[in-house]
């Protein structure tokens, strides 16, 4: 059989099983019969060396090759853009009756805003990778693309799919944010057999107390996640003489700008105690600005917060904060706090209206049940017990003055009485290096004291005690200090269960619990 007639064949075959379309077989059959028809030799010819014989043009075989890729290529690029185009859809969809609904203000215009930056992101993910499949296919083909055609067809569809999803998704949205805070005018109904249906306005959506256009007033308690609550019990809007007066060396606030102090309380509810409160919990201000204010730069503070102290389940902390801020932002502050290590959700707190009926935060007295330090402290080592505390350490309490503050007072003159409410509590022990090498305990033993108000005592507030334990020493195998710690106690507190709890290990957090009495 003739070659071309063989091919022609082929290519029969070929669009009947489905391979080729009509216009593709058209185009291959008319190449072939154009093609330049093979002679057969002639007498001088045969004759001649078989080297110097002119050889025909062979037909091109390139066709039978591509044409399967042509086609995979056509519907892979058409695919595509169908997927593509219900994902922008369902994405659209999911985002209008879920996401968004129920959010009013700030919090509605940025849940849109996410969504479309998220649906610009998809359409030129969806851009970039159509180009990529059109210079495949185009590089599929034995011959230009002609338009129109295929191309014209195939981004037809594409540009269509992208208008269809594109317009669902912008009624979508329409339809999930029209304004619901007023219901639509009345008009008197035309007289009908029949009454018509009344309908009833859709509610108006009240922001989540705590958002920033709806932010927990002064005085309530507000959950802020990862066990920890906060409540504001006061603000200075313009502290500037009260920070000025807390100590001499404190600047005022440059032209322009103003101390704002905002008095708080802390609580800490969690069973992962104890904790302190940074890096746990921070706190930030906002203003109209809309740039955020750091709780730093005001200098010394009157009752600074003590976010160092470690608090355990059921125990707060209380104390002050000050914001340097622009003096234009001060009567539209907005204070926010978040909680957990690395990101938690932002919590506002108003700065100006003040609860008619505040809640304050939760807190409970003693060892709470359930949390990690609860059996231990409820047993902890008798007083005169020796007990391992971690890092080649070991510890011993001998003893305690609940109130030792004459004893403080007298042994330096310059030393300050404690604060009012509270006493000097005084605590004999006796450390040991029991480890096969010298140690200075400076830097790995903690000692430290908790009561029923399940916060860590002050233990550097007591200035120069009688028989200070010496802690730069140091001890080789075998060697002990002895000698007293000082803790400031709340008056209150001071003849209740108070325990010393320590720990000997630079890094550790296994806390070893001593009686006092």
């Amino acid at each position: 059989m003739n070659p071309i007639d063989e091919e022609l064949e082929r290519l029969a075959r070929l669009r009947a099983a489905g391979d080729l379309s009509d216009e593709e077989y058209d185009a291959l059959k008319a190449r072939l019969l154009d093609a330049p028809q093979v002679e057969p030799p002639t007498q001088e010819e045969a004759e001649l060396p078989p080297a110097s014989i002119p050889k025909p043009e062979e037909p091109k075989k390139g066709l039978s090759v591509r044409l399967p890729a042509i086609r995979f290529t056509s519907w892979l690029l058409l695919s595509f853009n169908v997927l593509m185009g219900l994902m922008v859809v369902s994405a659209s969809i999911a985002t209008a009756t879920e996401a968004c609904v129920g959010l009013t203000g700030d919090d509605l215009e940025l849940c849109q805003g996410d969504t479309a930056i998220a649906v610009s992101l998809i359409l030129i993910i969806w851009a970039v990778i159509d180009v990529i499949l059109l210079t495949v296919w185009i590089a599929t083909r034995t011959e230009p693309p002609k338009v129109p055609g295929t191309i014209s067809r195939v981004l037809g569809l594409g540009l269509f799919v992208a208008a269809l999803a594109l317009g669902i998704s912008a009624m979508v949205a329409a339809n999930s944010t029209e304004p619901t805070t007023t219901a639509a005018p009345t008009t008197t109904a035309a007289p009908t057999t029949t009454a018509a249906p009344t309908t009833t306005a859709a509610p108006t959506t009240t922001p989540e107390v705590g958002s920033r256009s709806n932010p927990v007033r002064l005085g309530d308690g507000q959950d802020l996640g990862d066990g920890w609550s906060l409540a504001l019990i006061g603000v200075r809007h313009d502290a500037a003489e009260e920070i000025a007066a807390a100590n001499m060396f404190n600047d005022p606030p440059e032209s322009g700008r103003q101390f704002v102090l905002v008095d708080l309380i802390v609580a800490y509810n969690g069973l992962e105690d104890p904790r302190s409160i940074f890096p746990y919990v921070s706190f930030d201000a906002v203003g109209q600005g809309n740039v955020g204010y750091n709780s730093f730069g005001c200098g010394v503070l009157p009752n600074d917060l003590d976010s160092s102290r470690e608090v355990f389940s059921g125990g707060f902390v209380s104390g002050q904060i000050c914001f340097d801020v622009d003096a234009g932002d001060a009567d539209s502050l907005v204070f926010y706090a978040s909680a957990g290590l690395f990101s938690g959700e932002d919590i506002f707190f108003s700065l100006f209206e003040e609860s008619e009926s505040p809640t304050g935060v939760s807190t409970r007295i003693g060892p709470v049940t359930g949390a990690a330090s609860s059996s231990d402290r409820s047993g902890p080592n008798p007083a005169g017990t020796s007990a391992p505390i971690g890092g080649g350490w070991r510890l011993v309490v001998n003893g305690s003055s609940p109130d030792g503050t004459a004893e403080v007072l007298a042994e330096n003159q310059f030393n300050d009485p404690p604060p009012n409410g509270h006493v000097f509590f005084l605590v004999e022990v006796v450390l040991t290096n029991e480890g096969p090498e010298k140690q200075d305990s400076a830097f790995s033993v903690d000692i430290d004291a908790v009561g029923d108000g399940n916060v860590e005592y002050d233990g550097f507030g007591c200035g120069v005690i009688p028989n200070a334990l010496d802690t730069s020493t140091e001890l080789f195998p075998g060697g002990s200090v002895s000698g007293n710690v000082c803790f400031v106690v709340p008056e209150s507190e001071a003849g209740s269960d108070v325990v010393v709890y320590a720990n000997g290990e630079v890094f550790g957090d296994e806390l070893v619990y001593f009686a006092t009495s």
